[in-house]
């Protein structure tokens, strides 16, 4: 399957706690909102370096409401037999 579309960007409205995390920004060793957030999309997408790009950023301990990000997505990357159950590489 070819896709020749430019990836879609998806925009993403925040809010979270910032209790326990190191601020927004992804830090080596540390647990981070952009790190935690990439890490999940890219699970669920079942790709590696989801990269978020983010409107503002929090320091360490800070909550955060309204806040907005986007991540480009290709159509291969949600094509829906990548994403069904069947397509799933987990044991």
């Amino acid at each position: 399957m070819t896709f020749d579309t430019p990836p879609a960007r998806l925009r993403i409205d925040l809010a979270y706690d910032g209790t326990g995390f190191s601020g927004w920004a992804t830090q080596p060793g540390l647990r981070t909102v952009q790190g935690e957030l990439e890490s999940a999309i890219a699970f669920l997408l079942r790709v590696e370096g989801a990269r978020l790009t983010v409107g503002g950023r929090t320091d360490a301990g800070v909550h955060a409401r309204g806040q907005v990000a986007h991540l480009d997505v290709t159509d291969e990357q949600l094509a829906q037999d990548r994403l069904s159950p069947e397509s799933s590489t987990a044991s």
